[in-house]
């Protein structure tokens, strides 16, 4: 399989939004790779600012093959 994966992270000011839950969700390492790498970029051209990741709020495009067709599912982190 390959491993085909865009990543695009928003980033908001919490002031401008109500508080979420922040439930863990055990993410697999190739996303978790690509967080700790944009919070390191974000972290050095940010000084003073820190990143607060809201995964109850993420979701994914999960490209399916079946036997009718090929199907882009949209899911929750929790559902993937």
């Amino acid at each position: 399989t390959k491993n085909n994966i865009d990543f695009d992270i928003q980033v908001l000011t919490s002031g401008c939004w109500p508080t979420y839950n922040c439930d863990i969700i055990q993410l697999p390492p190739s996303i978790t790779s690509y967080l700790e790498y944009y919070n390191k970029f974000y972290v050095r051209i940010n000084s003073g600012r820190k990143l607060k990741w809201t995964s109850s709020l993420s979701h994914c495009i999960v490209a399916a093959n079946f036997p009718k067709g090929r199907k882009e599912l949209v899911l929750s982190a929790f559902q993937a």
